[in-house]
This record gives structure tokens, C-alpha cells and sequence, in this order.
């Protein structure tokens, strides 16, 4: 894994993740009034870290973030990320036309929503560009430390976010799991009543929950304690929410996973969206460049041993002729004065050349028998061959009819084209229907021509 940077947006101080060799060094930038001169002291401390133009992974705070779960049904299939919004709208305080969102399917007719302000996101998008950091992901931290902890424990189904350990009145988080993935987020106040009830919640949903991990140390509630023997909670040791943000981002950005939510879409597409294929679609052309250098050189290889099969049947045709002919110029066309010779010998012969013929006759060309064979089988009925066997003296042929009626005007049919002499077909009935046939047809060889006549 390549070193990766996280970087985590904050109202006050923005802190800066380097995910080298799974390791995580967080570094906090000093505050400053506008947005960019922290983004040139963000520079700074990327450039002392090693920073070499990689893509960037922003993780937001929660409190820039509103969810709700909505219904997908009946939804317009020609824009259903805008009917989504309008439903999202519904649930919040904030209007579609100014938050940008992203979509988690929950179940088969529910998914979670999940937003935030657009022209917050834009305006720290539009500072990066112009300091020439590439922004590749938006992602709410939470669910970027709730995805490490379902990653790493896949019966988690639900996943607490405590406060740091500074503040004790810091807000807490509780996303709830389902399929690998967030069903619910809930954002509350560190207070008695206020875990007390989403945890109950929570743990009279249904399916009888009863895995909670937490990070950032466990609630302290009823709800967890024995009067539920088979409700489990258990702390993720040695790492903090932002470290499991971090390492999830890092493997996010290194191409291993999908974030669950991504604002960097729509409105907030990247000019470069599919940078992220870049290599891959690399590594592919160079894959296809390679197969066809390969294609091209066995082509060429082969064609080469052609040229040679081609060179060396040609010297055995002159080599032929001139131990026929020795005293005779050897002519262009081998093979042609060699057939005419030939014909003038069975000529010469009479009868007996005849005979001679009618062999030579019956070892005809392979395909020859084979459009033959095609010519004569009959088209007005329905049969299979299953298996064809051509040899210089005969053909055999198996295959199915429908009746043994049908096997038999199959054989009268080849027999009547005249090309073959067909003995009668050997059938047998088919378990299933039908019939299946075997039968031999021999080629017929040329009658020699009338000397004369009476």
C-alpha cells in the first residue's frame, strides 16, 4: 500500500492523517481565520510529509451532516437521484436545490440519505483546486470509522462513536449495521437521557441486535447492562474513531474499497472523475498492445511455415517432373502440365485408362463427398446428424429422425441424387421420442464413356 493523506475538516483546527504501511500520523495545523490560508498551511505540512500529488480523501464532521431513511419506491427512472433528493428534502430542514447527497440502500424498498450544505463543500472543494490539491473523495468521518469497524468485524450491527476524552459533554454517535452497511445514524448529546434512549431504541429495533462495538470508549448505559445477558458491547482496542477514519480512508483511496457515502458527485463531481481508472485502463491497453504483438508474430510465424510446406511441396512437383521428364524444361505451373500429361497417358490407354481413372476417381477431395453428401440430403424433413465419418471409399453417417419412416426416405433421398450408392438405414427407437439411425453411403465412381456404337 502506497502512503495515503486524510485529511480532517473541522470547524476550529483541521488535522492532517499520513496512512504510511498502516501506520497513522496524525498532525494538527495551527488555526487560521480563512479557509485559504489553512489550506497553504495544509500545503506546508503535506510538502513536509512527502506529499507527491495524490489524490486527497476529505473527511467531514458529523455536524455537517443530516440523514434521514426514505422510501425508493416508485421512483422516476429517468432521474432517480433528483427524486431521491426531493424525498430526502421532506425529512430535513434544508431544501434540495442547496445540499448535495448521497444514497445507502437498506433494504429492499428503503435506503439512507445522507447530506450536506452545498455551497460549504464547494467552497472548500474550489480552495483545493486552486492550491492544486486533487480532491477525490468527500465522506463523513463517522461512517468512515463505523465502515473500518464492520470491515475488520462483520457480526457488528451497530457501532458506537463516544466523545474524545477531553470534553465529557461532547456529542456521541450510533450507527446502526445491516449487510455491511449503515442502516441509521443517530448524532446526540453525551448525556444520561439522551444514550439511554437511542440505545434502547436501537435495541428493540427488529432482528434482536445484539453486537455494539464502540470506539472512543463504551457508553455507559442500562440498556447494555445485565438485564440483557445476550446484548454484547464490546471496545475496538487501541484506535481512536479518527484512526479507523484514516486507515478506512486510506484503503478507500488506495482502490481496495467504495466509500459508503461520497459527496464528490453531482454538483461536486471531480473534473477527472474517472482518474481513479486510469491505471487500470493503462495496465489494459498495455495488456491488448501486448496480445496483439503476440497475435501478429505467431501469425507471421505461421504464415512463414506455410511459405516453407508451400516451397517444399513445390520442389517435390519438380522434382517429379524432371525425374519423368529429364529432358524437358521444367514449366511454371508444375502441377498443371503434370495433370495434363496424365490425361494425355489415360487417353493413350484406352479401357484400361479408363479403369485407371475410375480409381484415381474414387479418392476424390474430402470436401467434394461432403457437398455431395449436403447437395443430396433432403430439406422438406427434420432429422440430426449426429455424427459424420468421411473416408475415401465411404461415408458414415448416424443421427435421429422422428420416425423410422422418415430414416428410411432420408437414405431414398440421398440414394436418388445419384452421387452415392446408400445402404438401407439401421434404426432404433428412442427412449425420449424419435428414433436414431446409422447408415453407409459409398460413392459412386464414373462409368467410362461408350466406345462406339452398334
Amino acid at each position: 500500500m502506497s502512503t495515503q493523506y486524510v485529511v480532517f475538516i473541522h470547524e476550529v483546527t483541521w488535522r492532517l492523517a499520513v496512512v504510511r504501511e498502516g501506520a497513522v500520523t496524525l498532525s494538527p495545523l495551527a488555526e487560521a481565520p480563512t479557509l485559504p490560508e489553512r489550506v497553504q498551511q495544509l500545503t506546508g505540512e503535506l510538502a513536509s510529509a512527502g506529499y507527491s500529488h495524490t489524490p486527497l480523501l476529505l473527511a467531514l464532521p458529523s455536524s455537517w451532516c443530516l440523514s434521514a431513511s426514505i422510501s425508493k419506491g416508485q421512483l422516476d427512472r429517468g432521474n432517480r437521484r433528483k427524486s431521491l433528493a426531493f424525498r430526502l428534502e421532506e425529512h430535513l430542514p434544508i431544501s434540495a436545490e442547496d445540499f448535495i447527497a448521497d444514497y445507502r440502500e437498506t433494504a429492499a424498498d428503503t435506503v439512507l440519505g445522507v447530506c450536506a450544505e452545498l455551497a460549504r463543500l464547494r467552497e472548500i472543494v474550489d480552495a483545493f483546486m486552486a492550491a492544486n490539491l486533487p480532491v477525490r473523495h468527500l465522506c463523513p468521518q463517522a461512517l468512515l470509522s463505523a465502515a473500518f469497524v464492520a470491515a475488520r468485524h462483520p457480526d457488528a450491527q451497530a457501532v458506537f462513536l463516544g466523545p474524545p476524552a477531553a470534553p465529557s459533554a461532547a456529542p456521541c454517535e450510533l450507527i446502526e449495521l445491516a449487510h455491511h452497511g449503515p442502516t441509521r445514524w443517530s448524532w446526540f448529546a453525551q448525556d444520561g437521557p439522551s444514550v439511554e434512549e437511542h440505545l434502547t431504541a436501537w435495541r428493540n429495533s427488529p432482528g434482536q441486535p445484539n453486537r455494539l462495538y464502540a470506539l472512543d470508549g463504551p457508553p455507559q448505559s442500562a440498556a447494555l447492562r445485565s438485564d440483557a445477558p445476550s446484548l454484547e458491547c464490546l471496545a475496538v482496542p487501541d484506535t481512536t474513531a479518527e484512526q479507523a477514519a484514516a486507515l478506512e480512508g486510506a484503503r478507500i483511496l488506495d482502490g481496495g474499497v467504495w466509500p459508503w457515502i461520497d459527496f464528490r458527485r453531482d454538483a461536486l463531481a471531480a473534473p477527472h472523475q474517472y482518474e481513479v481508472y486510469r491505471e487500470p485502463l493503462r495496465a489494459l491497453v498495455a495488456a491488448l498492445i501486448l496480445l496483439l504483438v503476440c497475435v501478429s508474430l505467431v501469425a507471421q510465424w505461421r504464415g512463414q511455415r506455410y511459405q516453407t510446406l508451400a516451397a517444399a511441396q513445390r520442389q517435390a512437383q519438380v522434382a517429379v517432373f524432371q525425374r519423368v521428364f529429364p529432358s524437358q524444361r521444367t514449366p511454371a505451373v508444375v502441377k498443371s502440365r503434370l495433370l495434363s500429361e496424365r490425361q494425355k497417358l489415360l487417353a493413350l490407354h484406352g479401357p484400361a485408362g479408363d479403369s485407371a481413372n475410375r480409381e484415381l476417381s474414387s479418392s476424390s477431395s474430402a470436401l467434394v463427398q461432403l457437398r455431395d453428401l449436403l447437395k443430396g440430403l433432403p430439406q422438406d424433413l427434420r432429422y440430426q446428424i449426429l455424427e459424420l465419418n468421411l473416408q475415401p471409399d465411404l461415408i458414415r453417417i448416424e443421427g435421429q429422425a422422428q420416425s423410422h419412416v422418415e430414416a428410411e426416405r432420408l437414405t431414398i433421398a440421398l440414394r436418388q441424387a445419384g452421387a452415392f450408392d446408400v445402404e438401407a438405414p439401421k434404426t432404433q427407437a428412442l427412449r425420449e421420442g424419435g428414433v436414431s439411425f446409422a447408415f453407409v453411403a459409398k460413392p459412386r465412381l464414373a462409368e467410362p464413356q461408350a466406345k462406339g456404337g452398334r
